[in-house]
């Protein structure tokens, strides 16, 4: 009888050692992580939505990078008409080829208030991909 406890209770111990690690294994969604995959015939791609609560610019920090990519700020808010999804660039797209910080020029606040979502845009048809991290405020 006491070793169909201790193997019962080892077999339990197993199980719950196993639940742990595998939780630990998941790997969380993170906003600011950013995936830019781009190719001439599917060119569209954009990061995760972020609230952006300040005037300054977008902060794109690519770590790595084959190819090109492009950049492109742009928001959504209801103040803007149809869908709400709107360029806030002013015009501004970047050309991205080697890894580093990129400011990206923007208007969401400024042209449509605080707690806007905001995102970067990737649409240029060529071949590219880019990791690293960006945040919507600096």
């Amino acid at each position: 009888m006491k070793k169909k406890w201790i193997s019962l209770l080892f077999v339990s111990m197993s199980f719950i050692g196993m639940a742990i690690l595998s939780v630990g294994s998941v790997e969380a969604y993170d906003p600011n992580y950013v995936h830019l995959e781009n190719r001439w015939n599917d060119p569209y791609d954009t990061t995760y939505r972020i609230q952006k609560w300040t005037t300054s610019s977008y902060v794109l920090n690519i770590t790595k990078i084959s190819g090109q990519i492009s950049a492109e700020a742009w928001g959504h808010s209801s103040k803007a008409g149809r869908t709400g999804n709107v360029s806030v660039a002013n015009g501004n797209t970047y050309r991205i080829s080697s890894r580093g910080t990129t400011y990206l020029t923007n208007y969401l606040v400024e042209w449509y208030g605080t707690g806007n979502n905001a995102w970067i845009s990737d649409n240029i048809r060529t071949y590219g991909s880019a990791y690293g991290t960006w945040r919507p405020d600096r």
